[in-house]
């Protein structure tokens, strides 16, 4: 269940509310059907989004959520759609914001980067078994092929996306300033972050702690 801790008391206290399904953004928490926009005290209805073959996960980018689906037809994949809904508003609605021809099942994921930023998703291509990467400037009416030398899935942080990269690296990239960095990995590296959109990340190796990301 979702948690919640008081700063003040230093305590944290139990919502009741099932978080397997959960995700946590800094403007909203949302569920299977569910949604809060005061960290978890109150709750309203998430209006259901129509159709069967949704894929990936909801995205939240400010109190806007992002949601992919594929339509099929005699079981055949013909279009794919994006869709949006502002929990802003007072009575919210799903809206689709593009849709695009297709032939393929394979899955297509937004990653949830800051809302002044595009839009990146991602999908593993099969059976070619390539990582496809595409970028919207248009919350997700159009959608265009970014080329990377990613060969992870990319990763938010709060300017852009990180992802693996060839010859083990990490490939950290900055969207505002358009600039790639890369970090060589060890093996026994530890990764960790700051939070949901991290500014940067730390390796843990051997005795030491080693920053990546731009400062």
């Amino acid at each position: 269940t979702l948690h919640r801790f008081n700063a003040q008391t230093q305590t944290w206290s139990d919502t009741g509310v099932e978080s397997w399904s959960m995700t946590l953004a800094s403007d909203v928490i949302i569920t299977n059907d569910q949604y809060s926009l005061d960290y978890g005290y109150t709750w309203s209805d998430l209006p259901f989004l129509a159709g069967f073959s949704h894929e990936g996960e909801k995205v939240a980018r400010g109190t806007k959520i992002y949601q992919t689906t594929r339509v099929d037809e005699e079981g055949d994949p013909v279009s794919r759609q994006t869709w949006r809904i502002d929990l802003g508003l007072p009575s919210p609605t799903w809206e689709m914001m593009g849709e695009e021809p297709t032939s393929d099942y394979d899955g297509r994921q937004i990653i949830a980067l800051d809302s002044s930023l595009p839009m990146i998703r991602w999908g593993m291509l099969i059976p070619e078994n390539t990582l496809l990467i595409q970028r919207s400037d248009d919350e997700g009416a159009s959608w265009s092929a970014f080329n990377t030398d990613c060969v992870g899935y990319p990763q938010p942080h709060s300017d852009g996306f990180f992802c693996g990269g060839p010859d083990d690296t990490l490939l950290w990239y900055n969207m505002n300033t358009d600039v790639w960095t890369s970090f060589d990995i060890a093996v026994f590296d530890v990764l960790s972050s700051t939070g949901v959109l991290p500014d940067a990340l730390y390796i843990h190796r051997d005795e030491k702690v080693l920053k990546m990301g731009q400062d």
